[in-house]
């Protein structure tokens, strides 16, 4: 079953942001995440609950402007950290996981 992860508007704050999910137990199919500024460079981390980083746009050489949409296939089990750092502005985020949920 598919189960999204909505990312409700986070606010940069000295271009960094972050927030704890719910506990997850699945692969993460898809991440998507939207700057209110088009113009906004930024670099996105998945971490763990073992805050092992298990995804990061800075690693994958993918710098998104604006906007980030990555098919990816991550599997995460419990709580994980979700964070914005390096925003050239404070601009506000919007987005979503798309994950394939585990029983």
């Amino acid at each position: 079953m598919i189960h999204v992860f909505e990312i409700t508007t986070q606010g940069a704050a000295s271009g960094t942001w972050s927030l704890n999910t719910l506990p997850l137990n699945g692969i993460v199919r898809q991440i998507v995440l939207l700057s209110a500024d088009t113009t906004v460079t930024f670099e996105f981390q998945v971490i763990d609950e073992k805050s092992n980083i298990i995804y990061d746009t800075k690693i994958r050489e993918t710098t998104p402007t604006g906007v980030l949409n990555d098919e990816v296939a991550l599997p995460v089990r419990g709580i994980c950290t979700l964070k914005v750092y390096e925003a050239s502005s404070d601009a506000s985020f919007t987005g979503r996981l798309l994950m394939d949920e585990l029983k």
